[in-house]
């Protein structure tokens, strides 16, 4: 084992776990420290078996079946699928009995999210600073893949856990005015079970997020690939050609984006706690009728 490139990589793996870490954190979620720290633990395990196990027979039996660029964004969907029903059940079985709020789930599913990327870029970092990654050599080449990795694909595992959070702990948390509310303005709930079918829905977009995140990332187009793909050919400006990566733009909107989604779906939920929450204090202050009085 080379023991300092296994140091850079865990150093380079923890570094930016902590600073996401730090902006996750809330104070008033302290007593939900010890989940914190064993949910992360054991997505770092999950992280482990996943990268061993799972990754390469679920992209080989998808991939065998779709070619082209369909069959790779297919093929992370299924992964995403995974990924995100094992950092849920994570979640499910370590802090389910202790849940509070909606916003308990979401702080696990974070968790989950900073413990597996660790694990995962820890894995790679490791390969990469041993030259066992096919053409990534030199520093050069070795810094910008760990830069991706670090400013790029953990943020999109935050934001995709955050989502399968948001409508986990919904589905957990919904009252039954809720619940029929649902019913009443979408078909599918009286089709479906409404906590089955929030976790469908979870399931769903946090994968499309996925999906078209990481198909993208995978194909690395630059500014000449899109305006192909436009039929405007490539751009020349002053006689030097205009082709720069489009992956850190990208990826800037795809979070922008993501968690303005995010946030909206908070603040919906929000409305709709605060909306019951004045509606029962409204029944509480609601003046009981008097008897009448009694004749002799």
């Amino acid at each position: 084992m080379d023991f300092s490139a296994l140091a850079l990589a865990l150093f380079f793996s923890f570094i930016p776990v902590f600073f996401w870490t730090v902006i996750l954190w809330r104070k008033h979620r302290q007593a939900m420290l010890f989940f914190f720290l064993l949910n992360a633990f054991l997505a770092m395990v999950f992280g482990l078996l996943f990268s061993k196990m799972i990754e390469i027979p679920v992209e080989q039996w998808v991939q065998g079946r779709y070619i082209g660029g369909i069959g790779i964004f297919l093929s992370y969907m299924a992964a995403g699928i995974v990924i995100e029903y094992g950092k849920n059940f994570i979640v499910r079985l370590t802090g389910g009995k202790y849940f509070k709020s909606l916003d308990d789930v979401m702080d696990m599913s974070f968790a989950t999210a900073l413990g597996f990327t660790f694990y995962i870029n820890a894995f790679q970092f490791y390969d990469v600073f041993q030259g066992l990654m096919p053409g990534i050599e030199g520093p050069v080449k070795m810094l910008k893949y760990v830069v991706q990795s670090i400013f790029y694909i953990l943020p999109a595992h935050i934001l995709c856990s955050g989502i399968f959070g948001y409508f986990y702990g919904f589905a957990l948390f919904a009252g039954d005015e809720i619940q029929a509310e649902h019913q009443e303005k979408h078909w599918r709930y009286k089709l479906i079970r409404f906590k089955t079918m929030k976790v469908f829905e979870g399931t769903l977009i946090s994968t499309i997020f996925y999906g078209v995140f990481f198909t993208i990332l995978k194909f690395d187009p630059t500014i000449g690939d899109l305006t192909e793909a436009l039929h405007l050919g490539r751009l020349v400006v002053l006689g030097t050609p205009i082709d720069e990566k489009i992956m850190p733009f990208f990826s800037f909107v795809f979070f922008s984006l993501g968690t303005v989604f995010l946030f909206r779906l908070l603040d919906q939920n929000n409305n709709a706690v605060r909306q019951k929450r004045d509606e029962d204090l409204a029944k509480a202050r609601k003046p009981i009728p008097s008897l009448p009085a009694k004749t002799s």
